[in-house]
């Protein structure tokens, strides 16, 4: 009976047949060796993400602009990279607007 309820609730609590579907990408940990920040479907500065496009030097995180580790930067910012920016083209700074951009 253990066993039967122990079934039960798991079906249940990961969505079972009735259930909404998983979407394991978004629960999977950011890697940075899979991030692009390179333009991609059709945007011109950055990666598509979810209905819209990142800006230049942001990369897209389960469905969010970001730059680095943080919040998409705000208008007249860009995200930019403290030295050179590497071959996937990603930033972690915000500036231009907010802030003089590094050097």
């Amino acid at each position: 009976m253990a066993r039967v309820s122990l079934a039960v609730l798991l079906l249940l609590g990961c969505g079972g047949a009735d259930g909404p579907p998983i979407d394991a990408a978004m629960d999977a940990p950011w890697d940075a060796a899979m991030a692009s920040c390179g333009p991609s479907g059709g945007c011109v500065a950055g990666p598509a993400c979810g209905a819209g496009c990142c800006a230049a030097g942001e990369r897209c995180d389960r469905g969010v602009c970001r730059c680095g580790e943080n919040a998409a930067c705000g208008a007249g910012d860009s995200c930019a990279a403290a030295g050179p920016i590497g071959g996937d083209a990603c930033g972690a700074v915000c500036c231009g607007a907010s802030g003089p951009c590094p050097q």
